[in-house]
């Protein structure tokens, strides 16, 4: 049963929700209110049920008016108390809605969080209007952390950026705070993604993990096409020592096209699981950078939206020659496939 809520957290991410859970006691998690979107798996939000809510994508400039003074204060009355703690990611979209005019603490939003530039929104018309007469509703052009209201922001250290310099910046590596983390927090983290040790010693039977992404879901590519890509990608692979790691909003049953891999498809950060002691010698994908989050020596299979026509006209951004600062420990090898 929950208890008191005395914490928001508005987040959208699987990485992000575990930054959260180390950086807070397990009192602390339990008495706080969530606030996500589509990014965290249902899973996850099943841990969570009564203490969560799952907030629309498309906001209008009506609706955000409705859900700003209407659904949110009479549906959640606690969000304008003043002595709730705030965590949030500031570039969702959804958490103007709970960080309202308080003081709130900025979560990482992986690399996004590092963008040292202010990067554009959607443009509206008669902007400047808006945002003099909504201004909590509105916000086009941004830095991360560039409110008034916010005092604090943690990192992981991902890349470096000047907003590690930032005095209200504190840099807590995910391995240093799961190393100081007590047994039962590292238990209690685990059940909250449903992560169990049959699990995990199946997983350590493999050396080679395929890092898929949601071409099909995000209508980049059909659900043929990025089947034909992987099937390309891997044809000449002993599929037993392949870990297929699926994108959290991926749909593609991945075990009906590759019956001798070790499909993970459960909605669990991949940094927990090298967390947990499962190491991979090898990992393969298309332009995926959670191939860099590894935190030990691993060679990575890097083929970049190169290796598609179609990927590479609709995400040019991700081709090899875009690549940019590779992590040291990381062994990067560029693959063509034929």
């Amino acid at each position: 049963m929950m208890k008191s809520i005395k914490r928001i957290c508005a987040i959208d991410s699987l990485y992000t929700l575990l930054q959260y859970l180390l950086l807070s006691s397990e009192d602390e998690v339990m008495s706080t209110f969530f606030f996500w979107r589509d990014g965290v798996s249902p899973e996850v939000k099943r841990y969570f049920h009564g203490q969560s809510a799952t907030i629309g994508r498309n906001f209008s400039f009506f609706k955000r008016l409705l859900w700003y003074y209407v659904i949110v204060p009479f549906r959640w009355p606690f969000v304008l108390k003043k002595n709730i703690e705030r965590f949030a990611c500031d570039n969702l979209g959804h958490e103007f809605l709970f960080i309202r005019k308080y003081d709130f603490s900025l979560l990482e939003d992986g690399l996004l969080s590092y963008i040292p530039y202010p990067f554009k929104w959607k443009k509206e018309r008669f902007t400047r209007l808006k945002t003099f007469l909504f201004g909590p509703l509105f916000h086009p052009k941004k830095i991360v952390g560039d409110e008034n209201t916010c005092k604090k922001i943690f990192l992981t250290g991902l890349k470096s950026s000047t907003i590690l310099n930032d005095s209200r910046t504190t840099v807590n590596r995910i391995p240093d705070m799961w190393n100081q983390a007590s047994l039962q927090k590292k238990a209690f983290i685990k059940n909250v993604f449903g992560l169990t040790d049959a699990v995990l010693e199946k997983l350590g039977n493999c050396k080679n993990i395929l890092l898929t992404q949601p071409f099909s879901e995000d209508s980049i590519l059909t659900e043929e096409e990025k089947i034909d890509l992987y099937k390309r990608m891997f044809f000449s692979m002993e599929k037993g020592n392949l870990v297929i790691k699926t994108h959290p909003r991926e749909k593609t049953d991945y075990e009906k096209f590759f019956p001798n891999a070790v499909v993970l498809s459960m909605k669990v950060p991949m940094q927990l699981i090298s967390l947990c002691g499962v190491t991979f010698e090898r990992a393969y994908t298309v332009c995926t950078t959670a191939a860099f989050d590894f935190p030990y020596p691993i060679k990575v299979y890097y083929t970049g939206s190169d290796v598609s026509k179609i990927l590479l006209n609709k995400m040019p951004h991700c081709a090899l020659s875009k690549i940019g600062e590779i992590p040291s420990h990381v062994d990067f090898v560029p693959w063509e496939i034929v």
